[in-house]
């Protein structure tokens, strides 16, 4: 089952699959709802430009510009839609309703269409469950662990979220000052030896964005463990 909100983490993943233009374009403009952004995904999936809740395609001087930047995206993407649907390009104009053609409505449709489906695209893929929020997993996980001085999860989110990324089913070992020792450990006592050791939260943040701490899991113990390079 879909997930009600997702943090703007699962936006970054996104952007690394959706890479088109149009796709960037949906992505950079859910960005401006920041953690709200779910939502107002699902206003476009269930109500669709049509109803104006995409503030950037309202005017026919947004579409069209819109349509004449992308349009190899656009008829690229009509053309997907009608190979994965049987349908023909025939049936498709059918259904846009121009009382008189216009080539301004047009576009103004094309526009509307891309944008929706691309919408449509990403919202399937979350539906599928293929991305992993680790903000929010990151912050439960640690609401239920007693926080080490210095470590506060608003402040140094990024860092909490690259331990928890870090984390893999192996066994590493401990290697503090020269003295070598395989411990057991769970991940509050894993910062508190850090901290303990002479590591500032800067610290800790610089060291595994360079790669130099790592963390890990013993899965016969369940416990977290430790690598200092």
């Amino acid at each position: 089952m879909t997930k009600t909100t997702y943090s703007t983490h699962v936006l970054e993943q996104l952007k690394g699959d959706f890479t088109c233009g149009i796709e960037q374009f949906v992505i950079n403009d859910l960005e401006s709802y920041d953690n709200d952004w779910y939502t107002h995904l699902q206003d476009i999936i269930n109500h669709g430009c049509v109803s104006g809740t995409v503030s950037s395609l309202i005017y026919y001087n947004q579409t069209i510009a819109f349509h004449d930047e992308h349009e190899d995206e656009i008829d690229d993407l009509i053309e997907e839609y009608l190979e994965n649907t049987g349908e023909t390009f025939a049936d498709l104009v059918a259904t846009m309703n121009f009382e008189v053609f216009n080539i301004d409505l047009l576009k103004n449709w094309k526009a509307w269409f891309a944008y929706e489906f691309v919408a449509s695209n990403i919202n399937r893929a979350l539906e599928d469950d293929l991305y992993e929020d680790l903000e929010k997993d990151v912050a439960s996980f640690l609401d239920n662990m007693i926080m080490v001085d210095g470590f506060e999860y608003d402040e140094h989110k990024q860092i909490a979220i690259d331990i928890f990324e870090s984390i893999e089913e192996t066994d590493n070992e401990i290697d503090l000052e020269n003295e070598r020792m395989t411990q057991d450990v769970n991940l509050h006592s894993l910062i508190e030896t850090l901290l303990y050791n002479g590591f500032s939260m800067e610290d800790i943040d610089q060291q595994t964005y360079f790669g130099n701490i790592s963390f890990s899991f013993n899965t016969e113990t369940g416990m977290h463990i430790l690598e200092v390079q």
